[in-house]
């Protein structure tokens, strides 16, 4: 079924396909249903959920996705982002830190190694007593 102008015109073999607004091309698969003009356009209301058996409908009160407990959700998750936005620019920094520290640390080894070889260098020679 297709409502509209030039509506329906991507199905050729499909069957029970529903195109709904102009130029909603809708596709070639059986069982499926395109409504244009809805995708991307922001509005205020309650939100519409579909039913197991495709109903259209409102969540009813008390449900994860009622309109108060969605605004709740989207609130703790720009909370959420917010704070990984935080700890993303703190990891940054202890990033850089590490590795100041890594190479401050290369270097006392380095030094370590050649005061170790300055002092196997300036020991003297073993002895060797011989008592008759």
């Amino acid at each position: 079924m297709a409502l509209g102008s030039a509506a329906g015109i991507g199905v050729s073999t499909a069957s029970n396909v529903i195109c709904i607004g102009m130029s909603e091309a809708g596709a070639d698969v059986s069982n499926t249903c395109f409504i244009g003009n809805i995708s991307g356009v922001e509005v205020t209301g309650v939100p519409v959920v579909v039913a197991a058996n495709g109903q259209l409908g409102v969540a009813p009160t008390g449900l994860p996705l009622s309109a108060n407990e969605l605004l709740k959700q989207q609130r703790v998750v720009q909370e959420l982002k917010a704070t990984t936005e935080r700890q993303a620019a703190v990891i940054a920094l202890q990033e850089g830190q590490i590795k100041a520290l890594t190479a401050g640390l290369k270097q006392q080894a380095d030094q370590i190694q050649k005061v170790s070889a300055q002092l196997e260098a300036s020991k003297p020679a073993p002895q060797v007593v011989n008592n008759p």
